[in-house]
């Protein structure tokens, strides 16, 4: 799972998150700033403690994934749509998100995501919405 987070530039050491001074435009930093100790064990612990789990193999390469934190009854949020780079563009990143959707039809759908993702979203219904507030953590 970390070499597919990696891939689409998710993981940083903590060390660089001082120098690029980015402003985060999405309800979820999806920057990870963690630590050497940690980088490996904290994307499947935050995995295993989700709702539900959404992947996409190529034999016994993971290629892609989704997330989703959910109470199942009124509030789900949708998190960590990764698709490795060289599989982008092939509707795997569809598929994801419309088995989550799918599956949380019943409750309300936040999604954690940057701006430049909206255009994709927006295919699924999504809507701008400016009434969040966040409070980012670095893991080391």
């Amino acid at each position: 799972m970390y070499n597919l987070f990696d891939s689409v530039g998710w993981i940083k050491s903590p060390d660089k998150r001082k120098k690029e001074k980015r402003p985060s435009d999405s309800i979820a930093n999806h920057i990870l700033y963690v630590g050497e100790k940690d980088k490996k064990g904290i994307l499947e612990k935050s995995f295993q403690n989700s709702a539900y789990v959404v992947s996409a193999w190529d034999n016994k390469k993971l290629i892609g994934t989704i997330r989703v934190i959910s109470d199942g009854v009124q509030r789900s949020i949708l998190y960590d749509l990764a698709v490795l780079p060289e599989y982008q563009g092939r509707g795997i990143g569809k598929s994801l998100v419309e088995k989550c959707l799918k599956k949380f039809s019943k409750t309300q759908i936040t999604l954690g995501t940057s701006s430049g993702n909206f255009r994709f979203y927006k295919k699924f219904g999504f809507k701008r919405n400016h009434n969040y507030l966040e409070k980012e953590s670095i893991f080391f």
